[in-house]
């Protein structure tokens, strides 16, 4: 089963699988990745910048279609 949360800044997401970090999270990326360190969690997010700020999965739009970076 899936379960969604939303979390806030400081909370522990080392137990999450997945995290999804919308738009205006963006800038949270380096954070995030720094306090998972090791830990197995898949990162998804928004913009043209989220994979190169650490994001590994990012959707973009181009051509009014949502890409994969």
């Amino acid at each position: 089963p899936v379960t969604v949360r939303r979390f806030g800044v400081g909370d522990d997401l080392r137990n999450c699988r997945m995290i999804y970090l919308g738009f205006n999270e963006r800038l949270q990326v380096e954070r995030v990745m720094r306090g998972l360190g090791n830990v197995p969690v898949l990162v998804v997010g928004e913009g043209d910048a989220f994979v190169d700020c650490g994001g590994m999965i990012g959707f973009v739009k181009r051509e009014d279609k949502v890409r994969i970076q």
